[in-house]
C-alpha cells in the first residue's frame, strides 16, 4: 500500500490553512465519521468547494484519504498484534470485522488475517 504522505500532493495540501486543517482533523479522529460535508463545515468551506479544492491538490477524495489513512492505522495495528481484529476494525471507524475487513482487501490487497499473521 502506497503511503500518501508521501504524494507531493499530501505536501502541497500542507501549505493549504484549510486542508492542512482537514487532514490534521482526519489524522488525529480517524474513527469519527466523517462526511464531506463535516469536513468541509470544520474548515469553513462549502461540501462542493471542499471536495474539489481537496481532490484537485491531493489527487484523491476526502473519503478515499480518510480510508487510505485508516487502513495504514490498521495495517500497523495488525503488525503489532495487540489488538484484536473487533479492536482494530473499531479504532478505525468500522463497526463490524467483515465491513472491516472487506475495506481493508480492497485498499490494501490482502486480508487483514494475512497481515496479522505475518503472510505479507
Amino acid at each position: 500500500m502506497r503511503h500518501q504522505r508521501n504524494t507531493p500532493g499530501y505536501f502541497q495540501a500542507l501549505g493549504d490553512d484549510k486542508l492542512s486543517r482537514a487532514l490534521s482533523l482526519i489524522h488525529q479522529e480517524p474513527s469519527k465519521a466523517w462526511r464531506v460535508e463535516s469536513l468541509g463545515r470544520a474548515v469553513s468551506m462549502s461540501r462542493t468547494s471542499f471536495a474539489n479544492r481537496f481532490q484537485s491538490i491531493v489527487g484523491m477524495t476526502p473519503l478515499a484519504y480518510l480510508s487510505q489513512w485508516r487502513m495504514h492505522i490498521a495495517y500497523e495495528l495488525l503488525v503489532e498484534g495487540e489488538l484484536s481484529m473487533l479492536g482494530i476494525a473499531e479504532q478505525v471507524g468500522y463497526k463490524s470485522e467483515a465491513s472491516f475487513g472487506k475495506a481493508f482487501k480492497k485498499i490494501v490487497g490482502i486480508s487483514p488475517g494475512k497481515v496479522a499473521k505475518g503472510e505479507t
